[in-house]
């Protein structure tokens, strides 16, 4: 009996671990603090291999500094180990009880009415899809929505008057994650002057990650769209749906260094 119970510990023991391990790499997963664990595996791997080489200088700075690099981790990733406490504390989290999120073909029809509506009534409206780099920090500076993508939801967060209008709205897993969030300006010296701060946003959110930003123009309800620091101007309804197909589809293309030309307001 007894050995029949330390199996069954130390299965239980097996699984929490595994369980743990597993929900800190998907939180990790969600945004740029991957890059930071990515140099500290670096880091071991440095460590024992120069003790294997007897690389006896680095392996003795190595050695000396975890304890730095430890405190470093705590401070560096005190937000994301909120989150995970926040995450395992909350509900559905061990059944990941999500709502079905929408087929994609659905989605892209959803945001070209929303794209025509905004366009036609010239309402500011900036999307941001989120891609494989994670904007779990931008998702946080704006109001959680946690909803799905529909036409009449995206006109409602970008209507004028509404408090979150300004804002991007991001769309996480195929849901739109948040809205009212700040994006980080482009910090490109060759853009228009006379881009608005919707633009530049777009631009700077994919300076920093792989997302898909589209945006409307408040002043000309012209549509554009921005991805791996590039801006494309006055784009048709066809154009935006076509760069939403292939984004969903996976498609990757080279970055390339920001170089935008410049033209009249769009």
């Amino acid at each position: 009996m007894s050995t029949v119970l330390t199996m069954l510990a130390n299965a239980a023991d097996i699984l929490i671990l595994t369980f743990v391990i597993y929900k800190i790499l998907m939180l990790l997963k969600d945004n740029r603090a991957m890059q930071l664990m990515k140099g500290i595996v670096v880091l071991v791997l440095l460590y024992f291999v120069s003790g294997w080489l007897h690389l006896n200088a680095v392996h003795f700075l190595l050695e000396q500094g975890w304890s730095v690099v430890a405190i470093g981790i705590v401070i560096i990733f005190q937000p994301e180990l909120r989150s995970l406490l926040e995450h395992l504390g909350g509900k559905g989290t061990l059944l990941n009880l999500q709502p079905k999120p929408l087929p994609k073909e659905r989605i892209i029809a959803e945001v070209k009415k929303a794209l025509a509506t905004a366009a036609a009534g010239r309402i500011g409206m900036l999307l941001v899809f989120e891609g494989k780099t994670g904007l779990r920090e931008y998702i946080e500076t704006g109001t959680m929505v946690e909803a799905t993508v529909s036409h009449e939801l995206l006109q409602n967060l970008f209507f004028k008057n509404a408090p979150l209008h300004d804002g991007a709205v991001i769309i996480r897993k195929n849901r739109a994650a948040a809205a009212g969030c700040i994006m980080p300006l482009t910090t490109n010296p060759g853009i228009d002057p006379a881009l608005g701060t919707r633009h530049r946003a777009a631009l700077g959110i994919s300076e920093v990650s792989d997302s898909l930003a589209l945006v409307v123009s408040e002043e000309t309800g012209r549509i554009s769209a921005a991805r791996f620091g590039k801006l494309q101007r006055r784009i048709s309804l066809e154009t935006a749906e076509d760069l939403m197909r292939k984004f969903f589809a996976g498609e990757q293309k080279k970055k390339q260094r920001p170089i935008i030309k410049r033209r009249e307001l769009s």
